[in-house]
């Protein structure tokens, strides 16, 4: 058997199915748009805490997650807490600013971080960089990320970061929390309707090919086994985000509600004049936030039905 190479000295190439994926995703996330959905809630983070932590061999009980979900602290578990809250808070920290490793650090090593200070970690029968590289793997990573912006789809960055993490493991445990949280920050930053992604349920229960995905491009010295399987999780998660959405009763729209209380009766209106009206500047924040909702409630009615998008369109308040 050929002697496998250090996984993080890997080349990353593209392929027909990691494109493919790519472009589904980001079909995906324009239907998530139209959804409603409008970011992560308790019940999101608890369930992302759960399967990241079981993945670390903490397993937290139904009246923990129960917990979780009212944002209670589980003091038994410490690190649950901690890590609900950074998970909220992903999305305001640069995936580019180290300060996210010191988060991530403080969150679920309060006791002193366990660096690796051997190239033997359990669980990672693949050849580890020597330790004293890995401040500068890690220092690198980020300065990669910083570089591939606009560069490297967030999509694919987002997948290399998390094998190199793991290909790196920096610490004796807790690498592929890491990895997690780091792919989904990158992927928040891609588009913020990521922050609902049950990115880490769908690892959890997709290990063993992600694994095996992993050992085909360590054998062959390319992560694009890696990226294509990874790719491929978040796709069928965004997929998953609008079929949830779907299943979700109609909630009030306060904005659409909003606007029609300011709309004269029997007058139409343009979208310019909306604009003006409420004070926006966005054209796609008026038609998201504003028009879709009010339309699908029946609070306003349309000039010219049959053509939604006429650019002559004007809207009444029903």
């Amino acid at each position: 058997m050929a002697k496998i190479e250090a996984p993080y000295k890997n080349t990353f190439s593209l392929n027909h199915s990691i494109i493919s994926h790519a472009c589904s995703v980001s079909y995906n996330l324009g239907k998530l748009s139209y959804t409603g959905e409008d970011g992560p809630n308790n019940e999101d983070l608890a369930n992302a805490t759960r399967f990241l932590l079981l993945d670390e061999g903490i397993a937290l009980t139904p009246s923990q997650i129960r917990g979780l979900k009212r944002a209670e602290e589980i003091p038994s578990i410490p690190q649950s807490g901690r890590v609900f809250r950074l998970l909220r808070k992903l999305g305001k920290i640069s995936p580019s600013d180290p300060k996210l490793l010191e988060e991530f650090e403080a969150a679920v090593f309060p006791d002193g971080v366990p660096n690796r200070m051997s190239r033997s970690v359990e669980g990672f029968d693949y050849p580890l960089p020597p330790s004293s590289k890995v401040p500068a793997l890690m220092k690198g990573l980020f300065s990669f990320v910083k570089k591939s912006e606009g560069k490297v789809h967030p999509l694919v960055l987002a997948c290399m970061i998390y094998y190199e993490v793991i290909s790196i493991a920096p610490y004796s445990s807790y690498n592929h929390a890491l990895a997690k949280l780091w792919m989904k920050s990158i992927l928040i930053q891609y588009s913020p309707a990521m922050a609902s992604l049950p990115l880490e349920k769908l690892i959890h229960f997709r290990k063993k090919s992600i694994k095996e995905a992993f050992d085909d491009s360590a054998n062959i010295k390319d992560g694009v086994s890696f990226l294509s399987a990874m790719i491929q999780v978040v796709d069928d998660g965004v997929e998953a985000l609008i079929k949830e959405s779907l299943k979700r009763p109609e909630l009030p729209s306060p904005r659409a509600e909003k606007m029609t209380s300011l709309m004269e009766e029997g007058r139409f209106y343009s979208a310019v004049e909306l604009l003006q009206l409420l004070g926006l500047k966005s054209r796609l924040g008026l038609q998201k936030n504003y028009l879709k909702p009010a339309l699908d409630r029946g609070l306003i009615v349309m000039s010219n039905p049959l053509c939604p998008t006429d650019r002559t369109q004007r809207y009444a308040k029903k």
